[in-house]
């Protein structure tokens, strides 16, 4: 399952949009790749993290806990929020590129067989330091896709607390 990527399949990443090749080829060189088999947590919801992941095959499926203080010897319930497919090549644990105290928000389990590709955070702040513009447009993606996932959370607590109004004064 080994594959390399190319400057044409960063491309297509969202969080690479707006770089040219030039700093596209300096991304590569800080990428590095891992596989892992079906059933692995690749990422743990609550864990320090210090890389992004890119999923260039597989499936995984990401999670979230469902309660906040799980009593001990207790199996916290978990919700499916979205399976991801490595055709999309979409990226993960984002959240670790801007603070090393960052905890993941999400458990990532593989359903398949994976490969990821990997960007330390260190590597990629020293990239980002030699080439102020690949920062920018990294960070600069980056924030996007988080605004649009905020913005989506944010929907959805408005969603659960009416429910859970709701509830309350019908009784």
């Amino acid at each position: 399952m080994q594959a390399r990527l190319t400057v044409e399949d960063l491309r297509q990443i969202p969080m690479f949009h707006g770089l040219d090749d030039s700093k596209l080829e300096k991304l590569l060189a800080i990428i590095s790749y891992e596989t892992y088999e079906p059933g692995v947590k690749l990422i743990l919801d609550g864990e320090y993290g210090d890389c992004v992941y890119l999923l260039l095959k597989g499936e995984v499926e990401i999670t979230k806990m469902m309660t906040m203080l799980p009593a001990q010897g207790f199996q916290a319930p978990e919700k499916s929020l979205i399976r991801l497919n490595g055709s999309f090549k979409p990226f993960i644990g984002e959240l670790s590129l801007f603070d090393e105290q960052a905890k993941r928000t999400a458990t990532v389990s593989t359903l398949t067989h994976v490969l990821v590709g990997v960007i330390k955070r260190h590597d990629f702040l020293v990239l980002a330091d030699q080439d102020s513009e690949i920062g920018y447009h990294v960070m600069l993606n980056i924030a996007r896709t988080m605004a649009t996932r905020l913005q989506k959370a944010n929907t959805d607590i408005l969603k659960l607390t009416t429910a859970f109004s709701l509830a309350i004064t019908r009784r």
